[in-house]
């Protein structure tokens, strides 16, 4: 049984925890036999997942891509929480907690703090900084604040959580861990690339509220005096942790499906459709996926199907399979796979040239990505020279010809 979750070329704490926690409680179970996936940490209940192999599903969520459709092929453990229950067609009793709160029964922390307010940003957050001409790094250290990496490996940031006090948190998994090990946190949004959905989802298995203290950019001139006082403020917010006996009893759930794996049984679980239906109000609820479905159709009326596109989402939409009968290239590519960003607008304008040698003859950029037509300035005046396809505000096309 081979793990699957979403890998960032710069790395994610959050998707990261895969590689770090199952080895430890589930050893003999890993290897590298793809003919079954193991889809547990993270929001990527969707279509990029690979229709062949056998799915297990324990303890994933809903979030970025479109629903998968649930057949034979698919074994459901446990999902995160209500709402991708719900999103399903699940029945409730399936959501249970997202599993990195497994982390408590590996980890204690150590016994004394070395910082009493840290901050975790969402992993996309230090290059939307950059673009902004901003060091998160320096800027919290400027206030007293620790700054957490969220890219900078498991390990480092879990030590750095368990020495804080409190936690701000972006980075949802940066929640989850801090609240795991009893540490108080609070919930903030730096940048707008935050997902709500999966937070509600998270919280509501906790029986929490999800409100996250807001940062407005268009009320600050000076973009790192007003983070900073972000920051500083979000420090005197009351933080949230979890009820102890709710986390309890969760944990205890996912152990005790976790042990059923591993002895083999099928223990409460659902295997394929079983008359599945999916509540279309969670849906409503989450803009965001109609947005995406919206922005995919929008691209295939534009796009003729036959020809190869580049699609900047930054892995997100899972477009690949959602745009059936056009060749789809993730851009930065490597055989076939993302690469992650482009480290300039050099690399971005070779990148182009080499896909359009390779026949590609459209480039697709969703409404997530548009801020790379800022960060990326000379690539943004190389697109110049073709022609940008009529569309709606979702997308921008741009014909290679």
């Amino acid at each position: 049984m081979k793990l699957f979750y979403y890998q960032d070329p710069e790395g994610n704490f959050g998707d990261d925890l895969n590689a770090w926690l199952w080895p430890r409680l589930i050893p003999e179970m890993l290897d590298d036999d793809d003919s079954t996936l193991f889809v547990a940490i993270g929001s990527i209940l969707d279509r990029r997942i690979p229709q062949e192999p056998q799915k297990i599903v324990f303890g994933t969520g809903v979030g970025y891509g479109l629903l998968p459709v649930l057949d034979e092929r698919w074994q459901v453990r446990c999902v995160r929480g209500p709402l991708t229950a719900r999103a399903l067609g699940l029945p409730a009793r399936l959501a249970v907690t997202d599993p990195a709160a497994l982390v408590r029964t590996v980890r204690t922390g150590p016994a004394s703090k070395s910082h009493k307010v840290s901050f975790i940003p969402h992993f996309r957050s230090p290059r939307r900084a950059e673009a902004a001409g901003l060091d998160l790094d320096k800027l919290c250290a400027s206030v007293g604040i620790n700054y957490i990496d969220p890219r900078k490996g498991v390990e480092s940031v879990l030590a750095a959580i368990e020495s804080s006090e409190m936690v701000l948190a972006e980075a949802m998994h940066g929640a989850i861990v801090a609240d795991a090990l009893r540490i108080p946190w609070v919930p903030l949004q730096l940048y707008d690339q935050i997902l709500n959905l999966k937070w509600h989802d998270w919280c509501g298995s906790l029986g929490i509220e999800y409100t996250p203290y807001l940062y407005v950019p268009e009320l600050d001139n000076d973009p790192a005096a007003g983070i900073a006082q972000f920051l500083l403020n979000a420090a005197t917010i009351t933080p949230l942790l979890s009820d102890i006996a709710v986390l309890d009893r969760l944990t205890e759930q996912l152990l005790t499906k976790l042990k059923q794996l591993r002895m083999g049984l099928r223990g409460d679980s659902l295997r394929g459709k079983a008359a599945l239906t999916p509540d279309p109000r969670v849906l409503k609820e989450v803009p965001w996926l109609y947005e995406m479905q919206i922005a995919l159709e929008e691209v295939a009326a534009v796009v003729p199907s036959g020809v190869t596109l580049i699609l900047v989402d930054e892995d997100r939409w899972g477009g690949g399979q959602a745009l059936r009968g056009r060749r789809t290239l993730p851009f930065l590519e490597r055989d076939g796979h993302y690469w992650g960003l482009p480290p300039d607008s050099d690399s971005a304008i070779r990148e182009l040239e080499r896909l359009r040698s390779l026949g590609a003859q459209y480039l697709v950029f969703m409404r997530p990505s548009f801020w790379w037509l800022d960060y990326y300035a000379g690539f943004r005046d190389y697109l110049r020279r073709y022609p940008l396809v009529p569309t709606g505000d979702l997308i921008r096309v741009i014909a290679l010809s």
